[in-house]
């Protein structure tokens, strides 16, 4: 029985190579920067009284996001609606 060079050879190569990936995926791996947010809009239309038909409350009901049966729940029991 010989010692097969070459299959010994692949062999370690394979493992060298699955160990660079592994430290190079997680090296390279970082985690997602927190994004940052609008917190608070300015809504100013002109000609408004001209063009009547949107206004600055429908503008801010479209961009805010709909709330969970929850928050709606809590929302209506603090200001009473």
């Amino acid at each position: 029985m010989t010692f097969n060079w070459k299959k010994t050879f692949i062999v370690l190569f394979d493992i060298v190579i699955a160990v660079y990936l592994l430290l190079a995926v997680s090296a390279f791996n970082t985690p997602a920067e927190k994004a940052t947010v609008c917190t608070e809009v300015k809504i100013d239309i002109n000609n408004e009284s001209i063009g009547g038909f949107v206004n600055p409350s429908e503008i801010k009901n479209i961009l805010e996001p709909p709330l969970s049966p929850c928050q709606e729940h809590g929302r209506r029991r603090r200001t009473g609606d």
